[in-house]
């Protein structure tokens, strides 16, 4: 199977009249005079990798949600800015620890915590994944 670059095939674009079978006949010819032009397609190891870094992707998005749920309820609770670089830090933490909330609230802040600790492990789990394909690829 060849997948033709749609950019590149100009001449089903400027064709004055267009059909499936019309198209088709043309791709066949471009292709059998070797001008059909392709795309790249990836092997089974890059989309793996590829996979993977989806992953990540997703399990950092994740972990942005959480923050900014904690930092929401903070926010609607007009508690101050956290005097920390990081809330998420041992020091902010322990500021977020000291903090007066509602038990409700309390409650969700912590299942957010925990949930952020769980998605660090599974980070870090990627990451040397990624770490490991990158050292083991022998493109360079």
């Amino acid at each position: 199977m060849v997948i033709a670059n749609p950019l590149q095939v100009k001449a089903i674009a400027q064709a004055h009249v267009k059909t499936d079978k019309i198209d088709a006949g043309t791709l066949a010819s471009l292709q059998a005079a070797g001008y059909l032009p392709q795309i790249w397609t990836p092997d089974a190891e890059t989309e793996r990798r590829r996979r993977l870094v989806a992953r990540r992707y997703q399990v950092v998005r994740h972990r942005t949600r959480l923050k900014n749920e904690v930092h929401s309820i903070l926010h609607a609770h007009l508690v101050p800015k956290c005097p920390h670089a990081d809330l998420f830090t041992a020091r902010g933490r322990a500021w977020l620890a000291a903090q007066q909330l509602p038990d409700g609230e309390r409650a969700a802040i912590n299942r957010h915590v925990r949930e952020l600790d769980r998605l660090a492990e599974d980070l870090a789990v990627l990451d040397r994944e990624i770490a490991r394909d990158a050292i083991e690829d022998s493109r360079g």
